[in-house]
């Protein structure tokens, strides 16, 4: 059986803004408070560190139980990572994908 969950919002900026702010794991920290995300592994791209490769732990306080892995990064276009080491769920990809609606206003799926 897939489950499967879908989140649109649009941001009143332009498309290469949001994907900056989205695509770094430090922002989660402010967007989803008192959430806490800390990179853990460097992406190979030494210009991107939070890009395809790197991994983020998060939780609350000292407990961060939730890892994830950044398995696709296309800049501007989308961003897919996926859960690891953990033994309650096995399969969950997440998947974010960007688009213009306008040169002002991005779509975030």
């Amino acid at each position: 059986m897939r489950n499967v969950i879908t989140v649109e919002k649009e941001f009143n900026a332009p498309l290469t803004d949001v994907f900056n702010l989205l695509s770094k794991h430090s922002t989660y920290n402010t967007a989803f408070a008192p959430l806490q995300v800390v990179r853990i592994k460097d992406s190979v791209d030494s210009k991107r560190p939070d890009g395809l490769g790197s991994i983020r732990r998060m939780g609350f306080g000292p407990i961060k139980p939730l890892k994830e892995e950044i398995t696709l990064l296309e800049e501007n276009k989308s961003i897919e990572y996926k859960l690891i080491d953990n033994p309650l769920i096995k399969h969950h990809l997440g998947r974010i994908e960007f688009s213009e609606i306008t040169p002002y206003i991005t779509l975030v799926t």
